[in-house]
């Protein structure tokens, strides 16, 4: 079994791009701790779910923002391919999610 793989480099400057707050940053660690557990230590394969359990207007979607950057780092590609994030009691979780995740980082 091999040892946990932490971008801690890499998560850094993902959270000086985004400006995330430090709990934000600490949830895009433990996420990428959760999943360095699960395929180096426990050496299993896909697929990996895992859910961010957090509460209203802590920015969930930063946090999304900074595990689909964190995919893109060559070494966790293709562990960290695919994400949603939708809000457990809006009236439209998906069109929600999107609308927000759009303005935050489109402007739009």
């Amino acid at each position: 079994m091999a040892e946990l793989t932490l971008y801690e480099d890499e998560i850094a400057e993902i959270a000086a791009r985004l400006d995330l707050r430090d709990p934000n940053r600490e949830a895009l660690s433990t996420i990428n701790a959760a999943v360095s557990e699960y395929f180096d230590v426990e050496e299993r394969q896909s697929p990996f779910e895992a859910v961010v359990d957090s509460a209203t207007g802590v920015g969930k979607t930063y946090i999304l923002a900074g595990a689909m950057e964190l995919s893109q780092v060559p070494m966790a590609s293709g562990i960290l391919s695919s994400s949603h994030l939708a809000g457990r009691f809006s009236k439209r979780p998906g069109i929600t999610s999107l609308l927000v995740t759009r303005k935050a980082f489109l402007g739009r």
